[in-house]
């Protein structure tokens, strides 16, 4: 009922298909918008998940375009809600995960950062972050609660694989449709991972929303096998958050690494040559639209329905690319 001059469609997309509240349900997600209007979704098929309905709804949108004009180039804009809460995942993904975290935020910590110096990640001689104080030292955890937390990494495990594959869904189709070497894919995250779920996470963690106190952690103990489910709105403890975040301090909502700096792929077959490189420049979301523009050779706004248009900030990083 109020003005929508913020959505998508009105911001320059000419379809949009998603949700525009902070967080929803994967397996059946409220007040789906098709372009300036709530979906008539009156049921979900039981195989539904929010992830893979992103990416059929994108590699839609994708043969639209091309069945319109053979030629015309297209910016696709494939935002998932998934790692973000509620953390829910489908079974069969849950199932390569069942036991993989079984060591421990510590162990599997410093075992990341191993991997992250062999791959040319992160500069040989990099130190790994003091455990955050809130964080619990795996070995203290009680064997009852470590049951309880690594069900909520492997569900997080579980959601990036679904993302993995759809990615890879589309990737195969832009390939079938020949034009895999022309396209720019930009992967990454918009911001590192959280501490929102405190030392031992949630089960209900909406419970916030509604101003009520977190359960006890007993009581998600005997709750542990909804996790993953439709059934709860789980959270991660904050010592995964701190893995994700490997090697750097702090989480999201705060100014340290942990929070701000996060992984980035930029792909063109066609024009960058020494694939699989490691780029060490520091880059800033706002470059990216900037880069974008660089590389198609299209020109910044000057004006916007009438009005003088906002400058760009940010600056093009197309010459490390």
């Amino acid at each position: 009922a109020t003005p929508n001059e913020t959505w998508p469609t009105q911001r320059g997309f000419e379809r949009f298909y998603g949700f525009l509240e902070g967080e929803t349900s994967y397996f059946f997600p409220a007040r789906i918008l098709h372009n300036n209007m709530v979906a008539p979704i009156d049921e979900y098929p039981p195989d539904y998940y929010a992830t893979d309905d992103w990416t059929d709804k994108a590699m839609s949108f994708v043969r639209t375009v091309r069945n319109d004009d053979a030629a015309q180039p297209f910016f696709l804009y494939l935002a998932y809600n998934a790692v973000h809460g509620p953390l829910q995942a489908k079974d069969c993904d849950l199932a390569k995960y069942r036991g993989r975290y079984d060591a421990g935020w510590d162990a599997i910590r410093a075992a990341r950062l191993a991997k992250q110096k062999a791959m040319g990640l992160v500069p040989a001689d990099a130190q790994l972050s003091p455990r955050d104080p809130s964080v619990p030292a795996w070995e203290d955890v009680p064997a009852e609660q470590r049951e309880l937390f690594v069900r909520h990494m492997e569900t997080y495990a579980a959601m990036l694989d679904c993302v993995d594959q759809n990615v890879g869904r589309l990737v195969a189709q832009i390939d079938a449709m020949g034009e895999l070497e022309n396209t720019i894919f930009v992967f990454s995250s918009d911001n590192g991972g959280t501490s929102s779920g405190g030392p031992a996470g949630a089960i209900h963690f909406n419970r916030r929303f509604a101003g009520l106190s977190p359960l006890p952690v007993d009581h998600d103990v005997g709750m542990r096998e909804h996790i993953g489910t439709g059934r709860v709105s789980a959270l991660y403890p904050m010592g995964w958050g701190q893995v994700s975040n490997t090697p750097f301090p702090s989480f999201k909502t705060y100014t340290g690494g942990g929070g701000r700096r996060v992984c980035m792929i930029v792909s063109w077959p066609k024009e960058i040559a020494d694939r699989d490189a490691v780029r060490t420049q520091f880059t800033h979301v706002t470059d990216v639209m900037p880069t974008l523009l660089d590389l198609a050779g299209v020109p910044a706004l000057t004006t916007s329905h009438g009005k003088p248009a906002m400058p760009i900030q940010g600056v093009s990083f197309a010459p490390s690319l």
